[in-house]
Formats: structure tokens, C-alpha cells, sequence
């Protein structure tokens, strides 16, 4: 089981394999540091796809060279070219991950999402989650799904089934075999008004039922009561999530938002990125994650991968 990204670091490193990332856009300074750090450590190679005179003066800014870190490099313009040479690398195997860098989201997002190219399953819904390092071991907070290069921000019964289940297949490759989900809301008991409630409510008795397996699903719990086994006995919740959550499903992309963003800026957790759902792992940072967590999210993906 990895409790940390120092355990993945060197679970990586252990496994001998050198893995490719195609980056989508890697004239950016941040971009390029993750990319850097994990080539230092042995852990992969680079494709740098973008504007390749500005990638050149930002590594050499950095005091490298193409060379010095075993890179190549794509010299092309434009978001939408960018993004789909990089997942083509994937599919022609000339590259193991697809990693976005400073072009858009919806471009990105459109090149994984294109059918000819085979990297999601039919039927399939594309989640993204937060893993983050939390008293010595990890919890992912799944918080919306990405569907046409659109984000959901009001996920519907079906949908948090299947974010769940995405979630879980993640934590199964954290090393949790059954992970505890705690499906959250404002309150522990179910209220008619509050949707949220009433979703944790149905998700926790098809778990009971058997309809959604290889997890261990409970709700509504509020937030306090999901990581604190303290705040669960004050409540008189017995559980066996309650207290210990591996997976936290928020109930939109509001809560999610605010939620995993106060990890960082308030609580200065160590946080990655995940895009769950996909036949490939997919490294996607938000713009504002600092050069640490990007390398983070590449840590996370690299995971996935080995982990296969």
C-alpha cells in the first residue's frame, strides 16, 4: 500500500521502467520543472511538444539542455494540434502518458475524448478526483466528471456510481482492495431537501445490496465525522467508514472545488491531480498547482501505470 508519494517515487524507481510523457504544451516554466524532476530521479523520459525555441530557453534558464535530460522535442503551435500530436504519440507507442501543459483544457480533453484514438471505454465517465497525503496515509476526494470536454458540476445518482467506481479502481491501485467510501452532506441524517443526502443514502444501501461492490460505501456523513473516528463517537455513528475514509464524494463541483483548493492554500497538503476512467493514465494540472504538486500528479499517473 503507498501512504505517500515518497512510497510511489520509489515503487516507480523500483520498477525499472522509464516511462514516456508526451507533454502538451511545455513552454511553461512550472511545467517543465515537474517534468524535470521526475527525469533527474530516473523515473521517465519527455516528449516536449509546443513552441520548442521558448521550451529551450526555459530549460536552459534551468541549466539544461534537451539532452542533458534524454528529451525530445515537437516544435508546433496551436492548443488543438498540440494536444492531439501528443495523444497520437500514445497510440503509436512512441509515448506511454499523455501529459497537458499550458493549453486548455477543453483542447486536451477533446484529443482523450476522441473515439478513434481508444483511450475510454464505451459507456464510460470520465472523473477527475484529488489524492492527497493526510496523518500518514492518502485520501482521494472525487469532486466531477468530464464528459465531452465539459464539466458536470451537478453530478446525478448515476453519475456519483459511476465516480465511485473510478475512484475505487484508483485506490485498488493505492494498494486498497476495498476501499471506504463516505459519500458526503451537510448533515448524518437523510433530509428530503437536501439531494445530497438523499443520493448518499441510495449509494449506501446499493453498496449493502450488492449493486455497487469492491468498496465499502456510507452516507450521509458529514465531513467531520468521514476522517474523525473522535467526531464519529461524539455523533454516536457506528460505521465502519466513519472515521476512515479512503475515498470522500462530494456532492458538486462547488463542494469539490473549494474543498481540495483549501487543502492547498489553507492546510499546505501535499495534493495530485487524477483523471480516472481512462484505458491510460492521463496527467492533467491545474494551472495554479505548484511545481511540487504537478510532479505529484506525474507521480500519481506513473503509479497507475506500473500498477496496470
Amino acid at each position: 500500500m503507498f501512504n505517500s508519494f515518497k512510497d510511489i517515487e520509489s515503487a516507480v524507481r523500483l520498477s525499472g521502467r522509464r516511462i514516456t510523457i508526451a507533454v502538451a504544451g511545455s513552454h511553461d516554466s512550472h511545467v517543465l520543472e515537474a517534468v524535470v524532476k521526475a527525469c533527474e530521479r530516473g523515473l521517465s523520459k519527455a516528449v516536449l511538444i509546443g513552441h520548442q525555441a521558448e521550451t529551450e530557453r526555459l530549460l536552459k534558464d534551468m541549466g539544461y539542455t534537451g539532452q542533458d535530460m534524454d528529451f525530445t522535442f515537437a516544435d508546433m503551435d496551436g492548443d488543438e494540434a498540440i494536444a492531439a500530436y501528443a495523444c497520437d504519440m500514445v497510440v503509436q507507442k512512441k509515448a506511454d502518458i499523455p501529459m497537458k501543459g499550458i493549453i486548455s483544457t477543453a483542447s486536451f480533453m477533446r484529443a482523450i475524448l476522441n473515439k478513434e484514438r481508444g483511450f475510454v471505454p464505451s459507456n464510460a465517465l470520465i472523473s477527475q478526483s484529488t489524492l492527497f497525503e493526510w496523518q500518514g496515509r492518502f485520501i482521494s476526494v472525487s469532486l466531477k466528471d468530464l464528459q465531452n470536454a465539459i464539466i458536470n458540476i451537478a453530478p446525478d445518482y448515476d453519475d456519483k456510481i459511476k465516480i465511485i467506481k473510478n475512484a475505487a479502481a484508483l485506490a485498488k491501485k493505492a494498494g486498497i482492495d476495498c476501499p471506504k467510501v463516505a459519500v458526503l452532506a451537510p448533515m448524518e441524517v437523510v433530509n428530503p431537501k437536501i439531494e445530497s443526502s438523499v443520493h448518499a443514502a441510495m449509494l449506501t444501501m446499493a453498496n449493502k445490496r450488492g449493486q455497487i461492490k469492491e468498496c465499502i460505501i456510507d452516507g450521509p456523513l458529514a465531513l467531520d465525522n468521514a476522517v474523525s473516528e473522535d467526531a464519529a463517537r461524539r455523533k454516536g455513528i457506528d460505521s465502519e467508514v466513519a472515521g476512515h475514509a479512503d475515498i470522500l464524494v462530494v456532492p458538486d463541483l462547488d463542494a469539490g472545488n473549494m474543498f481540495t483548493k483549501s487543502l492547498t492554500f489553507f492546510a499546505g497538503l501535499k495534493t495530485a491531480g487524477t483523471v480516472n476512467g481512462t484505458k491510460i493514465p492521463v496527467i492533467m494540472c491545474s494551472r495554479t498547482d505548484s511545481t511540487d504538486d504537478k510532479y505529484h500528479t506525474v507521480l500519481a499517473a506513473l503509479m497507475q501505470l506500473i500498477c496496470d
